[in-house]
């Protein structure tokens, strides 16, 4: 083991000991900002491809946008049109027992009258109706049978009284040539005594939309 002896002045060995730390703070403090200028560049050049993103995004957007816009400005328009339709269809069940006393009425006769109208009342009903199977052979191969379901339609019941039998029919069927009604039928029809003489006293349904 060999000892070193320095005999530099205590001047000189501080500025070498300072030199010394300045250069190894000096490396340290240009590799932080090398580093500190690569991240920001990074950083920046990420934000600047966003943004470019972010402009292609809103320009290939530009159809839906004006798309939507269209489709809203069509359901307003629908909304609008449905509400009046609801309106119209109100004004038309609140016209609608002032249109069947016309049909009635036609019905009866207006020169001659054989029938009178003492009663009628609406209200509404359920019909069964009857789904055929398709007339194809391979519906008929598999055996496909009929099936029925409930429709909602609305029921008109009129009571009155006519001259005889004839009249009565003369009534049903000016009922059914009125071509409203889906179904016109002659319920009941029995000998009833009424002011001057005999009469039938009849009971009709008719089934409309």
């Amino acid at each position: 083991m060999s000892n070193h002896l320095n005999l530099l002045p205590l001047i000189a060995l501080r500025r070498n000991l300072i030199w010394m730390r300045v250069r190894q703070w000096s490396f340290v403090w240009i590799m932080t900002i090398v580093t500190c200028l690569t991240v920001t560049g990074v950083q920046t050049w990420r934000v600047a491809s966003q943004h470019y993103q972010l402009s292609q995004l809103q320009v290939s957007s530009l159809p839906l946008r004006t798309t939507q816009r269209e489709l809203n400005q069509k359901l307003q328009r629908l909304a609008t049109l449905r509400s009046r339709e609801s309106m119209l269809a109100m004004l038309e069940r609140m016209e609608q027992p002032v249109q069947l006393l016309g049909i009635i009425g036609r019905s009866i006769g207006d020169e001659r009258p054989e029938v009178q109208v003492f009663d009628f009342f609406i209200s509404p009903t359920r019909v069964v109706q009857l789904i055929k199977p398709s007339e194809t052979g391979k519906d008929s191969a598999s055996g496909v049978q009929a099936t029925t379901r409930n429709i909602e339609r609305v029921q008109l019941k009129i009571d009155g009284l006519g001259i005889d039998d004839l009249a009565v029919a003369r009534f049903v069927a000016g009922l059914r040539e009125a071509g409203v009604f889906e179904t016109v039928a002659l319920k009941s029809s029995i000998r009833a005594l009424s002011f001057p003489g005999e009469s039938r006293q009849f009971s009709v349904e008719c089934v409309f939309q």
